[in-house]
């Protein structure tokens, strides 16, 4: 959908603000508590992977997938 390709262009810059290892933290300790043993992680809607690089710092493996390419485009970019 073309709304999507067009966010991928302005979505870093909306969220510059968002504290992504505050979130990151929490879903980690929700993880610890529900399925400790867990290493893997689907993320649906992982935007242009800015959680997903951090998830991954805590050692985790993580998969995102999104409706857009240019948002995946922007989230390889980053790996």
């Amino acid at each position: 959908m073309k709304v999507f390709s067009d966010y991928a262009q302005y979505c870093d810059l909306l969220n510059q603000q968002k504290d992504y290892m505050k979130v990151v933290d929490y879903i980690i300790s929700l993880i610890n508590k529900f399925v400790p043993d867990s290493k893997y992680i689907l993320e649906l809607g992982c935007g242009t992977g800015s959680h997903a690089i951090h998830i991954a710092d805590k050692e985790f493996q993580i998969t995102g997938i999104y409706q857009s390419q240019d948002m995946i485009y922007i989230a390889k970019e980053r790996i």
